[in-house]
Order: C-alpha cells, then structure tokens, then sequence
C-alpha cells in the first residue's frame, strides 16, 4: 500500500485504543471502507470485541477527518473525478481550480438506528461548493455492518415535490422516530431568486442502499 492510501486516526474508548486505517484502493477495490483494528492483534481483519462492536460504536469515528470518494463530488467537477478527496478539519482544498471546488463535511454527525437492525448509523452532510455561490448536497448514511465503517446509501437530491426552478439546499438533517429526515429550502412562486420563504421536511426510511421518501414533504415559513 502507498503511504498516500493510509490514514491513520488515533481513537479511544472504554480503556481500547483503536486505530482507524483506509484501505488503499489496491488491496479493497473500495474507496468507501474502513477497518477498524486493535493494533496489538496481528490479525487486521479481527475487529476487536467490547466497544468497538457496541450497537453505538460507530459514534467512535470523527468524520471530519476521514477523506472522501472523489464521486462525491464528481457532478459539479469540470473534469474527472479524483480517487480520493483528502479531508483534513472538515475541508479540502480546491480540487478544481476551474470551478473553485472545495468540500465541507458538516461536523455536525446524526446518529441512530435508522435501517431497524439494532446498530446505530451515521448520517453525514456534505457540500461541495463551487463557482461563485453553487453548492452540492449529499446525505450519507455510514454503518459497521461489515466490520468496517462504509457508505451504505446516499441522498443528493430531494423528491420532485420539492424541487425548484433553483436547486434547494439542505437546512437540517436529523433522525425522528427512526426515520431519516431532510429540511430542504423552498422557493415560493413569488420569491427572489436569492431569498426561499419556505422550507420543506422529508422524511425517510433507509432500506439497503435505497433512502426512500415516506409519506408528504411538510412545508412551513422558513426562520427569518
């Protein structure tokens, strides 16, 4: 492995120390994965028992300092689309100088169980800005279910009852009553293009790799 495939995050909880390693894309085929190991075993495929398999051990994870596939940002980029988008404090540098792209991750992290298997999830948000004031939205719902914590699904944009003549934005993610749920910025008939009066909440259940919208989008006056 090349020492630019290995990032290395130091973590501690109930008395272990783990070690987050990304595997390069030589050994995984999976920008998207990550193994979780106790350094004293020599095995780096065990996943250490204790707080490490705990149904919230994924809230072990600073995801603000874990690099990013580069599809993340890959509609909004002028040409293709790198490996891996580095990720240091929540940012990366521009990773297109043409569009001025950068991405953020809200440090922000939702957990909870919101696939119904018993084990928390992590849901994240990014945005990819670019040009003057364009920004990408994309919602990911991070697991352990494999031993590793990896991307299970994503969400980039809202059902068509919400979209506008202006792509909304993302105001809030959380977790209700298991669901996922996304507040969107709406735009009303009569609204300047830079000012949304509304917003609109969505709510989700994650099924596999699908997030499907469930029942309608709950519009209300957005806070001035």
């Amino acid at each position: 492995m090349n020492s630019r495939d290995l990032r290395l995050l130091g973590l501690a909880a109930a008395g272990l120390s783990l070690v987050l390693v990304a595997r390069g894309a030589e050994e995984s085929g999976n920008h998207d994965a990550f193994t979780i190991e106790d350094p004293s075993v020599k095995d780096p495929s065990v996943v250490v028992e204790g707080s490490a398999t705990a149904p919230d051990a994924i809230r072990l994870l600073d995801f603000t300092e874990i690099d990013q596939p580069g599809r993340t940002c890959g509609d909004v980029l002028a040409g293709d689309a790198p490996r891996v988008i580095q990720v240091s404090e929540g940012r990366s540098a521009t990773i297109d100088k043409d569009k001025f792209v950068k991405l953020e991750i809200d440090g922000d992290v939702v957990y909870g169980d919101v696939d119904d298997d018993g084990f928390d999830e992590a849901v994240v948000h990014t945005k990819c800005e670019y040009g003057a004031n364009g920004v990408q939205d994309t919602i990911q719902v991070w697991d352990l279910d494999s031993g590793s914590a990896e991307i299970k699904a994503t969400l980039t944009k809202p059902p068509a009852a919400v979209d506008n003549v202006l792509e909304p934005t993302v105001k809030d993610v959380a977790i209700e009553d298991g669901k996922l749920t996304v507040t969107w910025t709406q735009f009303a008939d009569d609204d300047p293009r830079c000012c949304p009066s509304l917003q609109s909440k969505v709510h989700f259940m994650v099924a596999g790799d699908e997030v499907i919208p469930v029942g309608t989008p709950e519009v209300t006056t957005a806070p001035a």
